[in-house]
Order: C-alpha cells, then sequence, then structure tokens
C-alpha cells in the first residue's frame, strides 16, 4: 500500500471520528434541552445533526421540531414589544399575572407556569417581549471547551489506529 493510501485511510478515519464524536455530543445536547422543557405544556423535539458543507467545513446542528418548535424560538431568543390581537374570537381573555417556568439567563424550573390575578377581556394587548432565556448560547459557552477537547482527543485516537 501506497503511503498516499495509507495518509488518507488516516485522515478518513479521524474525519468520520470526528464527526461521529460531534454526533455525540449533538445527542447529549439534545438530551439536556429535554430536560429543560420537560416540564413545559407543549414540548418541542430536538434532533442533532452533523452536516458537512461544500467547502469542507463540518457543523453540528440543533434542530427543534414538531408543532410547539416555536416555542424554544421565543423562549430562547426572547421577544421585541409586539401587539396581540383577538383573532377567531370577539375578545383575549387571559389573568393578569403569570409565574414563568424559565429565566434568564438559562435557568429553567424555577417558576410553576400558572397565571394569577384578575381576569381581563380586551380586544388588544401591547405585549412588553419576554427576555431572552440563552439556553443554546449558554450550554454552547459552558461546554465549548470540553466539546473541543473530546473532538481532538477522538480524532487523535483515530489517527493512532
Amino acid at each position: 500500500m501506497s503511503i498516499a493510501r495509507q495518509i488518507n485511510q488516516k485522515l478518513n478515519r479521524m474525519l468520520q471520528g470526528a464527526q461521529a464524536e460531534m454526533q455525540a455530543i449533538g445527542n447529549e445536547w439534545g438530551a439536556h434541552n429535554q430536560t429543560v422543557v420537560s416540564d413545559w405544556n407543549g414540548k418541542p423535539r430536538f434532533l442533532a445533526t452533523v452536516d458537512n458543507s461544500a467547502n469542507g467545513q463540518i457543523d453540528l446542528v440543533m434542530r427543534v421540531q414538531g408543532q410547539h418548535a416555536d416555542k424554544w424560538v421565543w423562549t430562547d431568543n426572547g421577544t421585541e414589544p409586539h401587539e396581540i390581537r383577538a383573532r377567531n374570537v370577539p375578545r383575549l381573555k387571559f389573568q393578569e399575572g403569570y409565574n414563568a417556568r424559565t429565566l434568564p439567563v438559562a435557568r429553567f424550573r424555577q417558576g410553576n407556569g400558572r397565571s394569577f390575578g384578575a381576569w381581563r377581556t380586551p380586544v388588544k394587548v401591547d405585549h412588553p417581549g419576554t427576555a431572552a432565556r440563552e439556553f443554546t448560547k449558554t450550554y454552547a459557552e459552558q461546554n465549548a471547551q470540553a466539546i473541543r477537547r473530546r473532538i481532538l482527543e477522538r480524532m487523535q485516537r483515530e489517527l493512532r489506529r
């Protein structure tokens, strides 16, 4: 076997090992996200995939799925102030107070997610927006060093084989 072929085989094993480790990390990250939403009414699902781009870059992508995926995006990224109008009903109906299950930054299982207070029935409200919980950003920052180390160690193991 030629040297070039041996080098190619080792490089391919190294890249496959890096992708396999990235997939394992993504699965763990998805499991963490499932823990964050475990007590939500209407839970999104998380699917980690390792994608190869045309320029040779390998990316770990976390996809939020299901009919409640928007709930994760709004909670994780926050929302701007916005108007809410009654649609398909003459008036909105809600209680004035709310005890959120999550708080910034990346704090979950903090409240009970229940409404309280007097009932209101306006035609529209000016919602003040919500602060970003930053679950994704916080997880990435807290685990960046360990993630890099795991991928590098896996690549080194594959090169030694």
